[in-house]
């Protein structure tokens, strides 16, 4: 048998070598060597605004993701009610209900240990009056069904002494 000669060793080997490289590259994904991740979150709002000072208003927030270029950016609100109430939906909108404090947190999706927390003020809230109103009204209320006969409407009206005359 004859030995092969080295050109022919040269290019087996050239192939082989291309061939190994080849599958190494085409094996490998660059995908998750990608994904940039949250560092930080921060609350911000129109103005710096911590404070909602008008009847049922609202404060729409929003999260200032860093980096700027991270790649899932997505974010979830929420509320817990301190001394005062307030409701917000998932995009960072709180409407008042009642005077006091609330604190307002957000949190990265994709890294749950990457969150903000911002306390709000809310004033000017009416509160639900209308027990003692009603309560008013019904005291008032007691002697409508009533007739009084005089013949005169000073026997309806009190006297100086504070008691009533015609009874």
């Amino acid at each position: 048998m004859r030995a092969p000669r080295k050109s022919t060793r040269f290019k087996v080997l050239t192939i082989t070598l291309f061939m190994g490289l080849l599958f190494t590259f085409a094996g490998c994904s660059t995908d998750t060597d990608d994904a940039v991740f949250v560092t930080a979150i921060t609350i911000g709002s129109e103005n710096d605004a911590t404070t909602i000072a008008t009847h049922e208003g609202t404060l729409q927030l929003s999260a200032i993701i860093v980096p700027e270029q991270a790649t899932d950016k997505t974010v979830t609100w929420s509320i817990t009610n301190d001394t005062g109430t307030a409701t917000m939906d998932q995009n960072g909108l709180v409407s008042a209900a009642e005077s006091g404090t609330v604190t307002v947190q957000v949190v990265s999706n994709s890294d749950s240990d990457v969150t903000a927390e911002l306390i709000l003020t809310i004033s000017n809230q009416v509160t639900d009056n209308r027990e003692p109103l009603a309560s008013e009204i019904a005291r008032s209320n007691q002697n409508i069904d009533q007739t009084m006969v005089g013949e005169s409407a000073d026997e309806f009206v009190p006297s100086s002494s504070g008691s009533c005359r015609g009874s």
